[in-house]
Parts: structure tokens; C-alpha cells; sequence
């Protein structure tokens, strides 16, 4: 299946990182769900034919799945060159995946509002446990934990579930391809300085706004502040226009505590792939600037 044999094998990440008798690099995974994997082939087909090639194309063979190596680093999300490039990149992978021919797939995951919902009763469960964990973990959550809480039920009683279901239904209907999960490491910024989405493992059909206000969220608050917002929305907008409904969801939505519950949950649960001291470290800023990030959102609802 590779255009040569297979020289040397070893491990990159995640990932195994196989050196050719050719001198090609490529790397190889395990295929944790195989209707997901021939379902993402399919798409990845189709965003290609409409131009859209800033993804490593994958090849399957039996539970693997091979991809071409591309010499690059993870994208920088406190970074603005990284983040002027990556935003587009987001809005083109949105344009040309509208309207694909591939069916939906058999199972049917979660939508973006459901997983909303999801991620908040997961947090109650957890500060609900609380005394089970160590100091200062207990004291910290016993103090911020119903605050986060509270400020993330307000936004979905804020919210018009009306309009975000008949969002989520029109994209759906559509087939408008999501990634869903636009952590920085998904993103990769190569030699030439160019973006390129990976690890398709969550994708689905469902609301592209959520893409948008995951990928924003995650920014803002890695650069402590809601300032460059109406820069990201622009970059985005240049490529993808946004609905005046869309755009007041949006900024409704940035409300909704996801990186602090997200964070939370990695570290009381040590979950694989968070490293404790940097969590701690993100939790505990994110308390610290909880109030300037509410006053920003209510400056921001009139812009």
C-alpha cells in the first residue's frame, strides 16, 4: 500500500512515524472506529475536489490508517501570525464542506447543543464530589466551582433554543461538516507557514458556529481577553460570512465556561494528555479573571 518498504519505525507523539526505503516519512495510527475513518475518507475526498487540500490525505489498510509526514510544529494560539492563519483556514474548510454528497453515518453522535448541556451536568457531577479530592483542589472548586456553574446555566437560559436547534437542523440538513475539536495541537504550521487541520476523529455533521465559538473561546482566553475578537471574527467572515443570528449566538455563547469545565475535568479526573502544573496553572487564571471576562462579554454585546 506505501510506495516502498518500510525502513524504520518510531514513535511520534500519539502516532508511529515510519521512514521509507524511498526516504518518504509517514505516519501510521490506529483506527479506534472504522465507520468514522471510511466516513472521514469519503469526505476528505469531496473537500479536496472543491479545493481544499490543508489536510494530510489518509490511506486505510485493515485498523490503520496511514498519512504523509508534513515537517511542522503545533499552532500557537497566544500567537497572532499563527492565529491570522489559521482562522481563514477554519473558514475555507467550512465553505467548501456545505452541501457534500457523503451520507451521514449510521450512528449518530451528540450535536453541538447537546454536548453543551453534557459538558455542564458532567461539572455538577464533578463539584458534587468535591470532598473526595485533595487540598487545594477542594478548597479552590468548593469556592469557584458553583460560580462557573452558574455563569454557564445563565447562557443556556439565555439562549434561544428555537433558533439554536433550527441552526444546528439547517446545518445538519445541509451537510455542513464540523471538526469539533479545534484544541491547538489539532492544528499544525509547516515550513512554509501554512495551516493544516488534523486528527478528524470527532467530526461530523452539526453547526459550524460551534466550531467557530470553540476555536474563539480557546483563543481568547489563551490571550487573557476578549480584544481580539472583532479581529478573529473579521479573518473568519472575509471567506465565510456570518448571519446577524449567528453572530449574536456567538457572542452569547462565549459566556459559556467550556475551557474552565474542560480544564476541570482533565485535572480532578487525570485524564490522558494533561499535564497537572500547566492545568492548575490555566484553572486558577481563569478564576482570577472570571469578572474582567464578564465585563468585556457585556461591552461586547453591543459591538
Amino acid at each position: 500500500m506505501l510506495p516502498a518498504k518500510i525502513r524504520s519505525v518510531k514513535q511520534h507523539h500519539r502516532l508511529l512515524f515510519l521512514e521509507l526505503s524511498n526516504q518518504q516519512k509517514w505516519l501510521a495510527k490506529p483506527i479506534r472506529n472504522l465507520e468514522q475513518m471510511s466516513w472521514w475518507e469519503s469526505i476528505d475526498q469531496e473537500l479536496r475536489q472543491r479545493g481544499f487540500q490543508q489536510m494530510p490525505k489518509p490511506m486505510i489498510h485493515t485498523n490503520w490508517a496511514f498519512m504523509p509526514y508534513v515537517k511542522s510544529r503545533r499552532a500557537n494560539y497566544q500567537s497572532t501570525e499563527d492565529i491570522q492563519r489559521i482562522i481563514p483556514q477554519l473558514a475555507r474548510f467550512h465553505l467548501a464542506g456545505r452541501c457534500l454528497e457523503t451520507p451521514k453515518k449510521s450512528r449518530e453522535s451528540s450535536v453541538f447543543y447537546e454536548r453543551l448541556y453534557i459538558r455542564l451536568y458532567r461539572f455538577h457531577y464533578l463539584i458534587k464530589r468535591i470532598n473526595q479530592f485533595s487540598e487545594p483542589y477542594r478548597v479552590f472548586f468548593q469556592t469557584y466551582g458553583p460560580l462557573f456553574y452558574e455563569d454557564a446555566y445563565r447562557v443556556l437560559q439565555s439562549v434561544q433554543h428555537d433558533l439554536l436547534r433550527l441552526l444546528t437542523a439547517n446545518d445538519i440538513a445541509a451537510k455542513a461538516v464540523c471538526h469539533r475539536d479545534l484544541a491547538n495541537h489539532n492544528w499544525l504550521i509547516d515550513l512554509k507557514q501554512q495551516a493544516w487541520l488534523i486528527d478528524f476523529d470527532t467530526a461530523d455533521y452539526d453547526l459550524q458556529l460551534g466550531d467557530v465559538w470553540q476555536i474563539a473561546s480557546r483563543i481568547l482566553h489563551e490571550q487573557n481577553g476578549l480584544q481580539q475578537f472583532e479581529r478573529i471574527i473579521q479573518m473568519y467572515q472575509q471567506v465565510r460570512p456570518l448571519t446577524k443570528q449567528e453572530m449574536e449566538l456567538l457572542i452569547l455563547l462565549l459566556g459559556f465556561p467550556n475551557d474552565f469545565f474542560r480544564e476541570s475535568e482533565g485535572l480532578l479526573l487525570n485524564k490522558k494528555g494533561y499535564n497537572i502544573e500547566a492545568t492548575w496553572s490555566y484553572l486558577k487564571r481563569l478564576a482570577d479573571d472570571r469578572k474582567q471576562w464578564k465585563e468585556q462579554l457585556k461591552q461586547l454585546s453591543d459591538w
